[in-house]
């Protein structure tokens, strides 16, 4: 299978949601899914993006994808990569794809904004992405936990200002 990779653009918003939603299907996400394709498109290509996305594809059809942001570590005090979303489609999965992906976000974050590391976060039940991200070099943290604040927790804390 060969693979070429692109960056995307504003004609891609309904491709990016579409696989946006395979995903969510595939990790058992649906019922807390508020995607759109008019998030993506302004979001992703309107004044003020706030994210790249690069699509994977095999003879022109879209295989996979990948959304990613700049960051910056206190800790590290360095820049470095968030890896938001990765999906590879079913019958390309282990073809090298998912490498790929991560391979152009680590080369292009690194040139666009000196990243110098790349964090995610990977559901635990999700065993085989979580050993595909070891094999890859990520160590599964043990020390942190994931948390967010949304809704009417968000907005209550908004309104606290």
């Amino acid at each position: 299978m060969e693979i070429t990779l692109r960056i995307t653009e504003l004609r891609d918003s309904k491709l990016i949601a579409d696989m946006l939603y395979k995903l969510v299907i595939d990790i058992g996400d649906t019922d807390v899914y508020r995607g759109s394709q008019e998030a993506i498109a302004q979001y992703g290509f309107g004044p003020e993006k706030r994210f790249h996305c690069a699509i994977a594809e095999s003879d022109e059809t879209a295989v996979g994808f990948t959304i990613y942001f700049p960051t910056f570590s206190t800790t590290r005090g360095e820049p470095g990569v968030y890896l938001q979303d990765l999906w590879v489609d079913k019958p390309a999965r282990e073809k090298g794809v998912a490498n790929k992906l991560l391979q152009y976000v680590s080369r292009a974050s690194s040139e666009q904004w000196n990243a110098t590391h790349m964090t995610l976060s990977v559901y635990n039940d999700n065993i085989k992405a979580v050993k595909y991200y070891q094999s890859m070099g990520f160590k599964i943290g043990e020390r942190e936990r994931y948390a967010a604040l949304d809704g009417a927790s968000f907005q209550g804390l908004v309104g606290r200002c």
